[in-house]
């Protein structure tokens, strides 16, 4: 299953968010919640979710600055961005780190659906990738070096 960290500073939607929405049909589960990007950032560099949603404008750290403090420390988790601010400052940011899915609030549950069959579908490709990366390891060892070329004797 996959893991869905959601950081919105709306109690009502959050909740609306876990309670209503049917996890289990797309193979996932919530394993966290915040209601700030500070918070969130904490729960995301502790749990490593695959799949995070977090709203832009939050008290304290905005989701976007939260996602880029993920991204430099190395977190790859598919994210999903719900605003109620449909500006393109906002969604360029979003793109530069990354995110699957901008949707502007109000929101469908249909579109959160749609985005969420997005992220799994980019997150099985992450694990994927994770689980090549971890067999080249295994197979090659000590023969590859840290840039990928093989190194030592042949």
């Amino acid at each position: 299953m996959h893991s869905v960290v959601i950081i919105e500073d709306s109690f009502p939607l959050r909740q609306g968010m876990i309670l209503t929405f049917d996890w289990r049909a797309l193979n996932c589960f919530v394993a966290g919640e915040a209601d700030n990007g500070e918070d969130g950032l904490i729960l995301i560099r502790e749990i490593r979710p695959d799949i995070v949603i977090t709203d832009i404008r939050m008290p304290g750290m905005d989701g976007l600055d939260m996602l880029e403090a993920m991204r430099s420390s190395g977190g790859d988790a598919v994210c999903i961005v719900i605003s109620a601010y449909g500006e393109f400052d906002y969604a360029q940011r979003a793109i530069r780190f990354g995110v699957s899915e901008f949707l502007v609030k109000p929101f469908e549950m249909s579109e959160l659906n749609g985005a969420l069959k997005n992220a799994v579908r980019r997150a099985e490709q992450i694990r994927h990738l994770r689980q090549i990366e971890e067999k080249k390891g295994v197979l090659y060892g000590d023969f590859v070096a840290e840039d990928g070329d093989i190194k030592g004797k042949y």
